[in-house]
């Protein structure tokens, strides 16, 4: 978790920029290779057998950026659509040589950089469990809250002052970004957290009140700051995050119910969900009671168990016993009988 919490402090102050040319991006790069470094020396490789969908995944993104860097022979890569015009300026200049895919092989390289802040994200999250899950979604919350605030004080008349990076949108509350879009669409995503972790608190405490009054207090800030954005594609991030954000505040906010079942019935600690489609197997139930020992008088007892195959009243059941196969002695007068 401190790893985590760490790594989220430095892309909060440096990693608000998307070009190859900020100064910052060195901060996050080697921000992220710690991290990386971090997570691996304490990675169980369990925890990676059980997720190996989402190493698929990443492994997939590398490869469609590596790819686009394997240099190819000059007659391969002139056949390519769109390289005629280049390859006639090569041959013009006597430049005819091996050539990646891509075009801009610089900004194909960002483009690889800029995987590893996902990559060591993810890895280090493999590492904490729902409670530090909870504290990370606070922690991201209360970023795009500084956000938000310093966008605002932008907005107010303060000017470029405020702006952390060298090429950003100019008179635009950016806050802790570079642009205004992402802004929009950072604060949006923060909305539906938000719904969240307020329905999470309802769901924990007595009195949610409180933790109410102060996620509706988060969520107008954050609506504010994007609307003073004016990003069209950030109003309708902002619509579609306050709604994900009610959705997530009645989900979150559940308590699950436990059904009252007999002692020894499978599903007593399961929740209503499990419990429903849980279907009891013949013999799955409670043991049968024992077989008593004969009445020393010489007479039968008439409480004593009768030790015989039981009848059969249709197929596959028994008499005296239950449909769904548990073997319960039913109580008849003056006798017990399977």
């Amino acid at each position: 978790m401190l790893v985590l919490a760490l790594f989220a402090a430095a892309l909060a102050l440096a990693g608000g920029a998307s070009r190859f040319d900020e100064d910052q991006q060195a901060i996050v790069r080697i921000a992220a290779i710690l991290s990386l470094a971090a997570s691996l020396w304490m990675l169980d490789p369990k925890l990676l057998a059980e997720r190996h969908g989402l190493i698929f995944a990443a492994a997939a993104a590398y490869l469609l950026v590596l790819i686009q860097l394997v240099p190819l022979p000059p007659q391969v890569w002139a056949a390519l659509p769109g390289r005629a015009p280049y390859a006639a300026i090569a041959a013009a200049s006597g430049t005819v040589t091996w050539r990646p895919l891509t075009l801009t092989p610089d900004l194909t390289l960002n483009s690889l950089y800029a995987l590893l802040p996902a990559t060591a994200a993810g890895l280090a999250a493999l590492h904490i469990d729902s409670r530090d899950r909870i504290w990370l979604a606070r922690g991201v919350v209360a970023i795009a809250f500084v956000s938000a605030l310093i966008g605002l004080i932008q907005v107010a008349g303060v000017g470029s002052s405020l702006h952390l990076y060298r090429v950003t949108s100019e008179d635009a509350p950016v806050g802790l970004l570079a642009n205004r879009n992402h802004q929009a669409a950072f604060l949006s995503c923060a909305l539906a957290l938000t719904g969240a972790l307020a329905g999470l608190r309802r769901r924990d405490v007595s009195d949610p009140r409180v933790g109410l009054g102060a996620a509706l207090a988060v969520a107008a800030v954050l609506i504010l700051a994007v609307l003073s954005t004016g990003s069209r594609m950030g109003l309708a991030l902002c619509a579609l995050g306050s709604l994900a954000g009610v959705v997530a505040y009645k989900a979150a906010g559940r308590r699950p119910c436990r059904p009252r079942c007999p002692q020894g019935f499978p599903g007593r600690t399961m929740p209503v969900p499990c419990a429903s489609r849980w279907r009891a197997r013949p013999g799955s139930g409670p043991p049968r009671p024992q077989a008593r020992p004969p009445d020393p008088r010489g007479g039968r007892s008439r409480h004593a168990v009768a030790d015989r195959p039981a009848r059969r009243s249709g197929p596959g059941r028994r008499r005296g016993t239950r449909p769904d196969g548990y073997g319960w002695p039913k109580v008849r007068p003056g006798r017990l009988r399977w």
